[in-house]
């Protein structure tokens, strides 16, 4: 679902976004490196012509003004995932309008830009029709499902890629399992019992663990992602159904959710020992961090709230009325809005981190779930 501290981390998304401008950066050094020689000196020729050393100097700066500009501009695509509709609804992200609704043929739920789910090509996730669950690999340029690999009984709630996106991982809630699927073949290469009811999955920071909440059991449990071993289990306080999670930007905690006793709990990742036990709203069902890693948002679906949080302090600062059903949230790459999907209002709202406050309301399809980023 990838970073350091939050005042020079490098997001999932920033990173992306550099990767698909390196071309033209590399390009420009390199015509640069050939042309002059290593000076950026500018002459003119005989003729008034600029000279090669200008030209590439001219090359550099319009690159690198291009660069900057594309970095700083809240260009981009938010998805929208309708359930209902079984559909994707594309946002412009700068003008945070609808663009286009394309028909998708799965029902994309827990999605969201916390998850390791990009491989270079295809977005992979997870759908259960007729309570089978199905391992999904879609390809955004055309909204085709490629790939439908079956992991067993329903439901499920996370996909995510191993460091090298060889594997994708998915929780198995009614069997009681975790299961690993080849990328490439679209086979089941392992898999392993959980405790009961395992609710979400995560990667750790370095991809050697795997988190997930055992429901109902009310604990938490880290496995080896590479051997699909446990390695801890933590109880929670009975009744409290820990349901959903989502591992910290910088790799140093695990935020989860507990739907019953209305709390979002912070554990330190490497031992699973709690933190922080802060109330939010009532069924909280999952978070994200700005990109600047300073705030982080829980939603609450049962009562069309959002809490922020002080991502440092791990205390709840401002409760957000956001709209019926608040399911999961993304943030525009500069930060500057913070996008939820509204499951019971058709929408997805729109907050202004500048205020802290909901800015408008975006009508979707029926039913969004699931919320990214395009990459």
């Amino acid at each position: 679902m990838e970073s350091t501290a939050p005042t020079s981390a490098l997001t999932r998304r920033r990173f992306l976004v550099l990767a698909a401008l390196a071309p033209v950066g590399l390009a420009a050094c390199g015509q640069t490196l050939a042309g002059t020689g290593g000076s950026t000196s500018a002459s003119a020729s005989a003729s008034g012509a600029a000279s090669p050393a200008a030209a590439a100097a001219s090359a550099i700066s319009s690159a690198a003004a291009s660069v900057s500009a594309s970095l700083s501009a809240p260009s981009g695509t938010l998805v929208a995932f309708d359930v209902g509709a079984k559909n994707v609804t594309l946002i412009d992200v700068a003008k945070n309008e609808v663009t286009a609704t394309k028909a998708l043929g799965a029902a994309i739920r827990w999605l969201n830009d916390g998850q390791t789910f990009w491989d270079g090509k295809e977005i992979w996730t997870y759908d259960f029709p007729a309570n089978k669950l199905q391992v999904l690999s879609i390809d955004p340029s055309t909204w085709q499902v490629t790939k439908r690999v079956p992991v067993g009984n329903g439901p499920g709630h996370s996909v995510v890629l191993s460091k090298d996106h060889k594997i994708a991982s998915i929780n198995v809630a009614g069997d009681n399992k975790i299961v690993a699927v080849d990328t490439a073949s679209g086979k089941v290469t392992g898999s392993a019992a959980t405790g009961k009811f395992p609710c979400d999955l995560d990667n750790s920071a370095d991809f050697s663990q795997l988190y997930t909440p055992e429901r109902d059991q009310d604990t938490v449990a880290m496995f080896d992602a590479a051997t699909l071993h446990l390695t801890k289990r933590v109880a929670f306080p009975s009744g409290s159904n820990p349901h959903m999670l989502r591992v910290s930007p910088d790799g140093a905690t695990v935020w989860v959710q507990t739907v019953k006793a209305g709390t979002n709990v912070v554990l330190k990742a490497a031992d699973l020992s709690v933190l922080s036990t802060q109330k939010v709203g009532k069924a909280p069902v999952s978070n994200a961090w700005s990109p600047d890693g300073a705030w982080a948002i829980v939603t609450n679906s049962g009562d069309d709230t959002a809490t922020l949080f002080n991502a440092k302090t791990y205390k709840a600062v401002r409760t957000i009325t956001v709209g019926q059903g608040p399911s999961n949230v993304a943030f525009r790459p500069d930060g500057k809005f913070a996008y939820i999907s509204l499951t019971g209002a058709n929408s997805v709202a729109v907050v202004d981190t500048g205020t802290w406050e909901l800015a408008k309301t975006v009508k979707v399809g029926p039913q969004p779930q699931g919320l990214i980023l395009l990459p």
